[in-house]
């Protein structure tokens, strides 16, 4: 009779084990224009395109800077020390819109608004959008 328990025991953990490994094999992937817990990073269609691959904000800024006077709306992808960042320029409506996915999966969005070609030459100069007499950039959690 105990023979019979332990037989019981292990066809039971089977049984938990092949429906947590369906559960997790059959989980859906993250779609590749959406960042983690399917945030949308969609890029709207007026706006052109860059692919940067890995760059620093200082040669993405002046890749951005020369497209922008022809373009208008303009989109830079581009990675940096593991983060996939996204710049969406707005020279039009002055505005900046920088969305990053950390290497850990942690999800920001900062807009920087004001004077774009400004703000872009700062960048290229100095490695960041934060550009002093410029507005203050908001902040936001794009889990909220």
């Amino acid at each position: 009779m105990k023979r019979m328990g332990w037989i019981v025991l292990l066809v039971v953990a089977m049984a938990v084990v092949r429906l947590l490994w369906s559960s997790f094999s059959a989980a859906p992937e993250v779609p590749p224009d959406r960042g983690p817990a399917g945030i949308d990073f969609l890029i709207p269609p007026d706006y052109v395109v860059l692919e940067l691959g890995e760059a620093g904000l200082d040669s993405v800024a002046a890749r951005l800077r020369g497209a922008v006077d022809t373009q208008g709306r303009v989109s830079a992808i581009f990675t940096r020390s593991g983060d996939r960042i996204q710049l969406l320029v707005d020279a039009p409506g002055e505005l900046i819109d920088e969305r990053v996915v950390g290497k850990a999966g942690t999800v920001h969005r900062v807009l920087w608004p004001g004077p774009v070609r400004q703000r872009l030459d700062w960048a290229r100069d100095h490695d960041n959008l934060d550009a002093p007499g410029m507005p203050p950039p908001d902040r936001r959690n794009p889990y909220h």
